[in-house]
């Protein structure tokens, strides 16, 4: 196997680096984060993303739908808004275009790319 690594890998990397023994990744009930940080852990395991996970594109609603007022739902615009294991709100959408659930995986796809976040 070369140097290059799967997302997965990087993901649950990241994932686990950042939450060492922390109670969230013992607990995960989530089978897709399961999953990855199996991969991750295994240096004989390379997956496609897409095997082990649906991806959805998020959104990017007009600006003038955004606010700090507490109007519609969070809307998180990538790694300013990721904490350690779940984003802070600091701005709400009132016409968002798609949702994430509880416990999704969230991947900021602004730079820099890749940070990981969990949809609480």
């Amino acid at each position: 196997m070369g140097k290059d690594k799967s997302l997965g890998e990087i993901i649950g990397k990241q994932l686990i680096d950042s939450l060492p023994n922390h109670p969230v990744i013992k607990a995960m009930q989530n089978p897709v984060a399961r999953q990855l940080i199996q991969a991750a852990q295994s240096p004989y395991v390379q997956l496609l993303l897409k095997s082990v996970a649906n991806i959805t594109m998020g959104q990017s609603p007009s600006s003038e739908t955004y606010n700090t007022d507490g109007n519609g739902l969070p809307f998180f615009q990538g790694k300013a808004d990721f904490g350690n294991v779940y984003p802070s709100v600091r701005v709400h959408c009132n016409q968002p275009q798609k949702t994430a659930d509880v416990n999704d995986i969230l991947i900021s796809v602004r730079a820099p790319v890749g940070t990981t976040n969990i949809a609480n």
